[in-house]
């Protein structure tokens, strides 16, 4: 979207600060001027993505011992980024493929 962001500004012993809560999902384009020059590497480019938006279907009918288990886990509505899954029982990682 073209939406226009106001976001909130706060000096920190680093620089700058700058936050805002995306309204959705995308690449947002940030663009960072002082004094009216572009700063270099601007406009930025900011990765946005929403967990809640992962949807996992537990598997149909029972699972046993030593047998492979599949369920589904969309998340192509979640944004552009890598999926990544663990399993732990009495914690430990159990290996696993996706």
């Amino acid at each position: 979207t073209n939406e226009k962001l106001n976001p909130s500004t706060r000096l920190t012993a680093d620089g700058l600060r700058v936050d805002w809560i995306p309204s959705e999902v995308g690449t947002y384009i940030v663009h960072v001027a002082f004094a009216g020059n572009a700063v270099p590497g601007s406009p930025f480019r900011v990765k946005c993505y929403d967990p809640k938006k992962v949807i996992v279907t537990p598997p149909t009918g029972e699972s046993a011992v030593r047998k492979p288990t599949r369920f589904l886990i969309d998340a192509s509505r979640a944004g552009e980024g890598n999926l990544e899954i663990s399993v732990n029982y009495s914690g430990r990682n159990i290996p696993n493929q996706v």
